[in-house]
């Protein structure tokens, strides 16, 4: 299954205090990879700085670093 940045009743995940939209981007394990797939949202998902193509999807590694909103992920 893959992680999304999405709620339901209310945003299950926020970023700088603020829920975000209801389907922000997801992370998804396809084989040995995990990727991420911004899904369509308004100011974009940043992968170590570059926007992210809505609708597609883009091989993270480790230390890569997400950004949505102000809020960073670092993958490890």
């Amino acid at each position: 299954n893959p992680f999304s940045a999405r709620s339901i009743s209310r945003p299950s995940l926020t970023f700088d205090g603020r829920p975000r939209q209801r389907h922000h981007a997801i992370i998804q394990k396809i084989k040995d990879d995990y990727f991420l797939k911004d899904m369509g949202s308004t100011n974009g998902t940043f992968l170590n700085g570059e926007k992210v193509p809505a609708d597609k999807y883009v091989k993270l590694g480790h230390n890569d670093t997400i950004t949505i909103g102000k809020t960073n992920l670092v993958i490890s």
